[in-house]
């Protein structure tokens, strides 16, 4: 699978977060999905509620989901997302777009399939971890899962810090539109940004 498609199975065990309100560890409103096993670690319901304030959606000039981003710098009104998100919407020759409003892309790394673009908003930055990240750290994954506007959490641990010589991968898989989003630690603070390939056991 490339970075951008879809996952082959959306049963993998996540929670449906509804109007940005992560229940995790928490009741789970009718109709989300509760995972019944290797939940790793459960964030605190602060937790969860601020980095959810943090998320931006990478859309269509139509509305449509198609990625997710971050808010890095709330001064310079900074995004980080994925750069295959940003290559997407050139490729389908439409502007990128961040909550609804056009943006600018300023830095591009295709290295490490990195964007950052810029578009005015209101939302706090979230900052990077300070822990050192190893084998067996627990992080989640945070984004719009399946294109909807709804968040989606994935609870997983980290398998290696070393995958393909530069990436970080864990247990858990995302759904298609959570490219781009941020991985975060039990602080929730920015611990690496959520891409996607899948190889055996590694999901980047």
């Amino acid at each position: 699978v490339q970075p951008g498609e879809p996952a082959d199975d959306l049963a993998r065990p996540f929670v449906r977060v509804r109007a940005c309100r992560l229940m995790c560890g928490a009741e789970v409103a009718d109709g989300d999905i509760r995972p019944e096993r290797e939940l790793g670690h459960v964030l605190s319901q602060n937790v969860l509620d601020r980095v959810a304030k943090s998320i931006v959606a990478l859309q269509t000039p139509e509305g449509h989901i198609y990625c997710t981003g971050f808010v890095i710098d709330d001064e310079l009104d900074y995004h980080q997302t994925a750069l295959h998100c940003v290559a997407m919407a050139s490729k389908l020759g439409i502007p990128v777009m961040v909550d609804g409003t056009k943006a600018r892309i300023v830095f591009v790394n295709a290295a490490y399939d990195l964007a950052v673009v810029q578009a005015p908003t209101d939302k706090p930055r979230l900052k990077p971890t300070a822990q050192a990240i190893t084998k067996d750290t627990p992080v989640t994954g945070i984004g719009h899962g399946a294109g909807l506007a709804e968040l989606v959490f994935t609870p997983s641990k980290v398998t290696t810090t070393n995958y393909r010589g530069r990436y970080l991968a864990t247990t858990r898989g995302i759904a298609k539109g959570m490219s781009g989003g941020p991985m975060v630690d039990s602080e929730g603070k920015v611990a690496a940004l959520r891409l996607w390939w899948r190889s055996f056991a590694h999901e980047v």
